[in-house]
């Protein structure tokens, strides 16, 4: 019950504010993927569809196995609408690491998404609840380990 709780405090805190024309949405990632993506692409760098879908599938998932009731959301006007957005700014790059795996007693080779991208609020005005979410649920691979991080918030 507690993702319900979050989730509906993070919905009634995004309705009972509203987002000012110039207002801008802030995030900062250090998103872990096991490896870098194909000729040094890096999905959200190109648009902010990959992270904000991340973002709502991780919401989908916790509330699915943690709560009573699935989340109820139009997955698919949202993605609709992700896709019409563009980075006002966007500073991202890979950083690779290295972690131990006890279970397989070997080091293995990580990295991840490290950067700070900028939207813009009104535009992404659907996702501010969810990035709202994002610094206690983190998103992509490895978010259970604590991985995953982001930081969010508007300006």
């Amino acid at each position: 019950h507690v993702v319900r709780q979050v989730v509906d405090a993070a919905q009634a805190d995004a309705a009972g504010r509203l987002v000012g024309a110039g207002q801008r949405a802030e995030v900062d990632v250090a998103a872990e993927r096991t490896q870098q993506p194909p000729d040094g692409v890096i999905g959200i760098a190109s648009a902010p569809r990959d992270l904000l879908m991340a973002l709502l599938r991780r919401v989908s998932m916790l509330r699915a196995f943690h709560d009573e009731a699935p989340l109820e959301l139009d997955f698919v006007g949202l993605k609709r609408t992700a896709e019409g957005l563009a980075w006002v700014a966007c500073e991202v790059g890979w950083q690779d690491t290295v972690r131990y795996s006890s279970r397989q007693q070997a080091r293995l080779q990580m990295g991840g998404l490290v950067g700070h991208v900028v939207l813009d609020a009104a535009a992404a005005a659907p996702f501010l609840q969810f990035l709202r979410l994002a610094p206690w649920i983190g998103i992509g691979k490895g978010a259970s380990m604590g991985l995953g991080q982001v930081a969010a918030g508007t300006a």
